[in-house]
């Protein structure tokens, strides 16, 4: 859930030579968790106590996007294990509001891919939750401590990030009724410029929700527009430094801790 920017490398991207051959990753296998919360994926790695801002614009407001990795732990139950999970935390705010907090459950599987165990997103007013985004899910449901209202149920985590990310790899991030959310990796090996610093080794992923059927339209009986798809630019060892996310876009400004241990992770300035 986050911001890009700069259209004419999407374009490049997009409008490439010929269809690219598709790699499907899915948890076909089956999942262990001896070490789940060292998370050393190159483009998941997570260090708690880091927090990245993200600073952009949606439809002419300004928007600033705070993503701390926090030192909360969540535990799920999958199958016979009991797998703890680290917790992604990002805060919206717009025209200097706070609209929504997000937080995503995640663990690292013995093969190094990182495993999503639910995002829940809850909308504020007013400095106040006010209910919770339809799409939210977790493994097994809402516990007893979760004051949130209905949560979509997905018995198993889903693919957050593989291991070794390649051209034409597809994976979803939604396992739930109703729930499709498809990350395709559509470039590799880009060079990104943003505030925070210059960076290489970046790859583009593409989200879309294939399954999306357009609405049969209000009055006039006009269709509306399918969603369109997001595109994310993430680097090793940083994660993402650059999205656009229909009218919104957003670029990274600042990084709580640099990230230099993975080829193409250049340190911000301070």
């Amino acid at each position: 859930m986050l911001k890009f920017i700069g259209s004419s490398l999407a374009v490049l991207v997009l409008c490439g030579a010929g269809p690219r051959e598709t790699r499907p990753v899915g948890p076909a296998e089956v999942l262990q968790f001896s070490n789940p919360l060292q998370i050393t994926n190159a483009f998941a790695v997570f260090d708690p106590d880091t927090m990245s801002v993200h600073h952009g614009r949606d439809e002419g407001r300004s928007t600033i996007d705070v993503m701390l990795q926090l030192e909360e732990i969540r535990i799920f139950d999958v199958g016979q294990q009991r797998v703890e999970t680290r917790v992604l935390e990002h805060r919206e705010f717009v025209g200097g509001v706070l609209v929504e907090v997000t937080k995503t459950y995640l663990a690292q599987d013995d093969a190094g891919n990182v495993r999503a165990f639910g995002e829940v997103s809850v909308n504020y007013a007013d400095g106040s939750p006010i209910g919770v985004e339809q799409d939210s899910w977790l493994v097994g449901g809402a516990g007893p401590a979760d004051e949130l209202g209905p949560i979509n149920v997905s018995e198993t985590p889903v693919m957050y990030m593989p291991a070794e990310p390649k051209l034409g790899d597809v994976f979803f991030l939604e396992n739930h009724e109703g729930g499709s959310e498809q990350i395709k990796v559509v470039a590799v090996g880009l060079k990104v410029t943003t505030p925070a610093g210059n960076f290489s080794q970046a790859i583009l992923i593409e989200e879309s929700h294939p399954g999306q059927q357009p609405g049969g339209g209000g009055e006039g009986g006009a269709a509306e527009e399918p969603e369109r798809p997001e595109y994310r630019w993430l680097v090793p060892g940083v994660g993402m430094v650059k999205e656009l996310s229909g009218n919104h876009r957003s670029v990274l400004i600042a990084l709580s801790a640099p990230a230099v241990e993975f080829e193409g992770a250049q340190a911000p300035p301070r």
